[in-house]
């Protein structure tokens, strides 16, 4: 009888020891589980943040995004005088300008900006202009696009005539698509 217990109490702590462990491994599973999960949750977050940001490039690489930087404003241009604005383009793209004017029939428009790149050592003022005279009756209407490189953009808008009406008012719309 003595062996009998023996066996039975070996049986009993082998049994013991094996719900220990089952109950170890229940546990760890349960918190790997969950931490699998999670770092399940946070790679699918990165990958829609990485997928948002290949979204944006490619929408900037494509030029289609765009930001009005005037809309439909009117402007009263003296003869001989301009009106200069300034705006920041962040990414290289294009500036298209639309404008009208009911009583001018030869006006400018410039872009200016100031390109540096410190790796090629590039510094340069990109000067872009467009003249336009009409013989046509008014209004005067004309839209012309401008490349641009990423810098701060100094628009102008000048009446350069001598004669003519003093001040001409126009109309003026500036889009820039990056």
């Amino acid at each position: 009888m003595s062996e009998k217990k023996v066996v039975n109490r070996n049986i009993a702590i082998a049994l013991g020891i094996i719900c220990i462990i089952l109950i170890a491994l229940i546990a760890y599973f349960t918190v790997t589980g969950i931490s699998a999960q999670s770092s399940y949750n946070n790679l699918q977050d990165q990958n829609k943040q990485l997928q948002n940001q290949v979204n944006n490039l490619t929408s900037i690489m494509d030029f289609a995004n765009s930001m009005v930087w005037v809309n439909n404003e009117t402007f009263d241009v003296s003869a001989g005088r301009s009106t200069n604005m300034t705006f920041e383009a962040n990414f290289s793209g294009f500036i298209t300008a639309s404008i009208q004017s009911g009583n001018a029939s030869f006006f400018l428009v410039e872009v200016h900006y100031q390109y540096f790149n410190a790796t090629l050592g590039i510094n340069q003022d990109n000067p872009l202009s467009f003249d336009e005279s009409h013989s046509l009756n008014p209004p005067y209407t004309n839209d012309t696009s401008f490349p641009i490189l990423p810098s701060s953009v100094e628009i102008i808008i000048s009446n350069p005539a001598v004669f003519g009406p003093a001040v001409f008012e126009t109309v003026i719309t500036i889009t820039y698509y990056y």
